[in-house]
């Protein structure tokens, strides 16, 4: 089945993968609601196992995506689903369904999430990356630093922007 769903979207064109939580309940009892308590444990490993099965499947489909494989959760989020005067400390790091109007959205803007450096004087292929997490990251740590300027040996680096790795990023406000 998750072969056709799979199909299905990206047919239509959307990277975006749907999955019920009751879907979830029925495959192992107690499963929706540790995802919407402890979401990073869960999905960054269930994408890239969708992208591992999405290889193995149909490797030359996998190869011409354009956009990673996201998980899009849907169906009842119980408690997990509030309005904007809802949010609190209490929610952070839980998988929340908030509704409301979004009364002002910020363009869109590339943010970096991995850069690739290269020798400055030397053409001799070898490149550097440095992983750039906030806050906002997905993750449980975050790693922050400032971007390299010498490598190990003491050779000067240069960013190497189109090897870089960026994601969208907006903000915007809601409202209820």
């Amino acid at each position: 089945t998750w072969e056709k769903v799979l199909d299905t979207e990206l047919a239509n064109h959307r990277c975006r993968i749907p999955v019920e939580l009751k879907d979830l309940k029925k495959a192992e009892d107690g499963l929706d609601k540790r995802v919407l308590r402890e979401p990073i444990k869960y999905l960054l490993a269930w994408e890239e196992a969708l992208l591992s099965f999405m290889k193995e499947v149909n490797e030359k489909t996998a190869k011409q995506l354009k956009q990673t494989l996201k998980l899009d959760i849907q169906g009842s989020f119980g408690r997990n689903h509030l309005t904007p005067r809802g949010m609190n400390s209490t929610t952070l790091h839980h998988l929340m369904k908030v509704e409301g109007i979004v009364t002002k959205a910020g363009l869109t803007a590339p943010k970096l999430l991995q850069s690739m450096h290269v020798r400055k004087n030397l053409d001799d292929g070898h490149v550097e990356q440095r992983d750039h997490r906030d806050a906002t990251a997905f993750v449980n740590s975050s790693a922050s630093g400032a971007m390299p300027t010498h490598d190990s040996e003491g050779n000067e680096l240069a960013i190497e922007v189109g090897l870089s790795v960026y994601k969208d990023y907006q903000k915007f406000n809601i409202q209820e």
